[in-house]
């Protein structure tokens, strides 16, 4: 019954939600051993699952994916009927994510953990975008064909990921690495 167990029984399902830790939690653990800002980020307490048919808007903006904390009653019936505890629920919303490369969808998972704080409450973005990203990759960087570094591939260091600006000459930019 221990942390190794496989979390999902049925082989095939066809319903709107579908757990998916198989892929997000080998990606959480990367991005919060690799990153500063997540290394408070309690990993196998996150259940993650792909919304298959919702198309996550907000606003009439897209939304790629979703973290909430999961009501103590859910948490009870989770951990009756998986044997693990499960603290938040992160839904990734499939339809918008499935023309991403890896690299922004690795982008997707670090957001919605950078949304849990020290102390294990949820918080909003520091502006529309967390810092990081917005000055680094810029507010674009979800575009279709946008071509982003992959946070995993530069061991969580944003000065690599930084891409050049439109006014900055080549020196600027190297005084900045």
């Amino acid at each position: 019954m221990g942390e190794a167990r496989r979390l999902v029984i049925l082989d095939e399902w066809s319903g709107k939600f579908m757990i998916n830790n198989e892929i997000y939690t080998p990606l959480a653990h990367k991005l919060a051993q690799k990153s500063q800002d997540l290394k408070h980020i309690p990993v196998p307490a996150i259940l993650f699952i792909e919304n298959l048919e919702g198309s996550g808007k907000d606003r009439n903006k897209l939304k790629y994916a979703q973290i909430s904390k999961l009501p103590e009653k859910w948490q009870d019936i989770l951990k009756q009927t998986t044997g693990r505890n499960f603290c938040y629920l992160v839904e990734v919303f499939k339809k918008n994510i499935e023309n991403m490369t890896w690299a922004q969808v690795v982008l997707v998972i670090y957001r919605e953990l950078r949304k849990i704080d020290t102390d294990g409450e949820l918080k909003a973005y520091d502006i529309e975008e967390f810092g990081e990203i917005a000055y680094n990759v810029g507010t674009d960087w979800d575009s279709k064909n946008r071509l982003v570094p992959n946070l995993l591939e530069v061991d969580g260091n944003w000065d690599l990921m930084r891409q050049p600006r439109l006014f900055e000459d080549d020196m600027t930019i190297r005084r900045v690495k």
